[in-house]
C-alpha cells in the first residue's frame, strides 16, 4: 500500500470536504497549504452559511448578546455568496452603535 498524494485530489472534491465543515475547521484547514487556503475562497463553500451569536452565561442569567467585529468582518468578506443564510441569536440582543453603522 502506498502512499496517497492528497492534493492531487480534485478542486470539487476538496470544495465537498470543505462544505461539511463549520467555518471553524475550514479556517484551520485554509492554514494548512497554499491550494486549501484558495479553496476557502470558493463562493460554492460560502453559499450556505449559520453565523450563531451567544449571550455570556457569567452569573447563571441571560446577558445581552453582543454583535463583535468577528461576524461582521465574515458578512463583509463573503457575503456576496450567501444564498442561505441562517442568523441564531441566544439571549437579548445588543448593538454596539459604531458596529451597527459599520454592518449597514
Amino acid at each position: 500500500m502506498g502512499i496517497y498524494d492528497f492534493s492531487e485530489l480534485p478542486e470539487v472534491v476538496w470544495v465537498k470536504i470543505m462544505c461539511s465543515l463549520n467555518t471553524a475547521d475550514r479556517f484551520r484547514v485554509s492554514c494548512t497549504c497554499r491550494m486549501l487556503n484558495h479553496i476557502f475562497y470558493h463562493p460554492t463553500i460560502w453559499s450556505k452559511a449559520t453565523i450563531c451569536m451567544l449571550s455570556e452565561d457569567r452569573l447563571k442569567k441571560i446577558l445581552p448578546v453582543t454583535i463583535t467585529k468577528k461576524p461582521v468582518q465574515l458578512t463583509r468578506k463573503f457575503g456576496s455568496y450567501f444564498q442561505d443564510l441562517t442568523l441564531r441569536l441566544i439571549g437579548f440582543i445588543q448593538v454596539i452603535p459604531k458596529l451597527f453603522f459599520l454592518m449597514v
